[in-house]
Parts: C-alpha cells; structure tokens; sequence
C-alpha cells in the first residue's frame, strides 16, 4: 500500500483561510454570474480577488518585488498601452475597463505567497477539502436542480454555476492536482468520481479532464510501465473513438467536425477561425486588448453559421477558449504564450514521471514540500483544457489559481536557493 505522501508525526490542520479565499474565488463569480444576469464573470472575480486580499492583508502587506511579478506588469503595462490606444483611436471604453483585472493579478500574487509561506501538508489537506467539496456540488447536481433566481431558465446548473463545463473547469484543475500527487488510492476515488459525474451528466469537459487526470496519475509508475500505460491508453481511446463513442450521442456531436450543427463544436471551431483570422489582417499585431468583439474583428464563416442555428452569436469576446482569445488579440504575443504553454505541457509529459518518482526517494522533512509541488504543477498541467479547448477569458477562476500557483512555485524556489 502507497504511504500518505508528505504525513509527519504532527499533522498540520487544514488552513480555513486559503480554502475560504479558493471557495470564493471559484464559487461567487458564477454565483453572481447568474444572480445579477451578469455578461461574464469579471464582476464577480474583482469582488471575489477583493476578499481574498482582505482574508490575506498579512501578505497583501509584505508583498515584495520579483522576477515573476515584473513579467506580469510588463504584461499589464502592454495591456495599458492597447487599451489607451483603443480609447483614443476608436473610442472603444471595455479595454480601458477591463484593466481592473490588476486587482485580479494582485489577488493572485497574495494568495500565492501565503501558500508558499503555508505548511506544504496543511496545503495539501486544504485543498483536498476543495476538492471533496466540489464533487458534492456535483453529485448534489444530480438529485437537485436550483430554481431560484437567476438558475430557473437554465438548462444544466451545478449550483453555484451556469453550466457543467463551467462546473468542471473548477474542479478539473484542483483535480488534476491532487491525482498527480495523492496516494493511489484517493485518486482513483477522485477518478472514479469525475468520470461517474461525467457520464451522468453528460459533459465532455469532464470527460477531457478524467483523461488527463489518468495521464498524470500513471506518472507514479516506472518509466516503462508508465509508457506502456500511455501507449496501451492511446491505442483504448483510438479504438474508443471508432467503436464506442457513436453509441453516446451527447460524445460523439460533439467531436464530429464534419458539418456539424451542434453548438459546442461551432464554437469551437469559430474560435481558432478568430484566431487565424485576425492574427492575418492585423498583420500578426492582433486587434489589441479586450477588443474581440468590437469593430474591425474578422467573423469566420462558423459565426455566421451559430447565428443561423440559434439567431445569436455565442463566445465571441471570449473566444471560446484562452488560446484564440491570446492570439486574436495579442497576435504573434499571444501566439508565444500558447507556444510557452506548449513547451511547459510537452516538459511535464518528459519529467513528470521523474518527478513523481522522486517522491519515493525523499527524506520526511522534505516530503511534504514536495507533494505541494506536485500538487502545484499537476494543476497548472490540467489548464491545458482552459488554454486550448475550454475557456472564459481573462477574468476566469482557473487564471487566478495558475497565477497564484506559479508564484508559489517561484516563491518555494527562491527559499530553497537561501
């Protein structure tokens, strides 16, 4: 039996302030989403990245300068000048507007520091706890459906969201996270889980994040069982595809891309056609910050397509997912970011294996630190579905938690070079 990664004699309790601030940083923007009928989510983020420095003005208040942090306000600085440019060339006021999203940034940092300044097992048992929570979210989803406010005319809530996808870009993070790190046991209860709730609902989303949660649970195998579980994996799902997923409708409109007229698909494809599109009659500079949607944006032939099946268009400020949005807007800038994604994503798939191994290895008094890192690196690996398949924009939950991920991360670093 696999020991309790990272347990010492005196087990830290869990840490009531970080799962308050990663409760309200997932759970209220979606929440007032639906109450005040919302158009994104970013009123809530800017409410819920309030709290969370509140909850954390400790470090909010010894918040120091680092590598990381000047990289994202070079980042914002670029945001200013595109959104200055866009008010005074084309009197567009949602750029300037949308810098707000430095509170979100800030939020982040703050919350990545306390993490880091964190006991690592009081980390991991916190965010075990969110976790366990959000899959009770989602079993409650089965037996109830809310019908108060704005929930009444919504198809499929999972209360507190507006959807599943939504639902399991929240857990599918976290989760992600925890498989790569936890005891096989737990994450096979986490696995077992997500793919019921996926199946049961059903939601293709879901369904990625199961795929992708396996892929980094076998990295605690030998290298050689590992690479036979991802080959005999790819072979399961080739043959998956072919035989087994015509039998799921739900699945199988949703992954055919031959003239199709299912939604999720279209709106997918609608946004790499934004991507390409723009990227070309910008001449790879992008249509600037935030300015997806306004005038001079190229509509790909998809577009016009939704609006013939529904009589409205669907995910165009927002792309669709994180990707397009970047490259849309941020041109051969936001193709680098995706590219960097990329490099991370191929990296953790040739050391991810090495990495968990390790954990065997280590003394105790190094074991904990370890997992959290574990538990950090998983999840910012299960953003691939955000990045490339499904997404919100800017001011989106899983943006918040990468941000404040990676600056542990960095911070955890920099103390082990002290």
């Amino acid at each position: 039996m696999e020991s309790n990664p990272g347990t010492t004699f005196l087990t830290p309790r869990r840490d009531g302030r970080l799962i308050v601030s990663m409760a309200v940083v997932l759970l209220l923007p979606s929440f007032l989403f639906v109450a005040t009928g919302a158009s994104s989510l970013a009123p809530g983020m800017l409410m819920a990245s309030g709290l969370v420095c509140l909850l954390n003005v400790r470090h909010l208040l010894n918040f120091r300068f680092s590598f990381p942090v000047v990289v994202l306000l070079a980042i914002f600085g670029l945001a200013l000048v595109s959104a200055v440019f866009s008010l005074l060339d084309q009197a567009v006021h949602k750029p300037i507007m949308s810098l707000v999203i430095l509170l979100v940034l800030v939020s982040a940092l703050v919350l990545g520091r306390r993490i880091s300044d964190m006991e690592p097992e009081a980390t991991r048992r916190s965010l075990s706890w969110l976790v366990g929570f959000l899959l009770l979210l989602g079993w409650l989803a089965i037996v109830w459906s809310p019908r108060f406010s704005g929930y009444a005319p919504l198809e499929k809530p999972v209360f507190p969201f507006s959807e599943e996808s939504h639902y399991a870009l929240a857990l599918g993070v976290l989760a992600c996270g925890m498989v790569y790190a936890e005891t096989t046991l737990k994450s096979l209860f986490i696995l077992g889980n997500m793919l019921a709730l996926a199946l049961a609902f059903p939601n293709l989303t879901l369904l990625v994040f199961v795929f992708i949660g396996c892929f980094v649970f076998s990295m605690r195998f030998p290298r050689l069982v590992f690479w036979s579980i991802f080959l005999a994996g790819g072979l399961a799902l080739l043959l998956g595809y072919f035989f087994v997923l015509p039998q799921f409708t739900y699945f199988a409109d949703r992954l055919d891309f031959s003239d199709t007229t299912n939604l999720t698909t279209l709106v997918y494809l609608q946004g790499w056609g934004l991507a390409w599109l723009n990227m070309l009659d910008t001449q790879g500079l992008g249509l600037g910050f935030q300015m997806l949607g306004e005038a001079g944006t190229r509509y790909p032939h998809y577009t016009d397509r939704i609006v013939e099946l529904t009589g409205q268009e669907f995910n165009i400020s927002d792309a669709g997912f994180l990707a397009a949005k970047w490259i849309a807007e941020l041109g051969w800038f936001g193709s680098l970011m995706a590219v960097a994604f990329l490099a991370f994503l191929l990296g953790f798939a040739c050391v991810g294996n090495a990495l968990r191994r390790q954990l065997k290895y280590l003394p105790e008094v190094d074991r904990a630190r370890h997992v959290r890192r574990l538990w950090l690196l998983g999840s910012i690996f299960g953003f691939v579905v955000e990045v490339f398949l499904r997404g919100y924009g800017y001011f989106s939950p899983g943006v918040f938690w990468i941000i404040a991920s990676l600056y542990a991360l960095h911070c955890d670093r920099a103390r082990s070079l002290t």
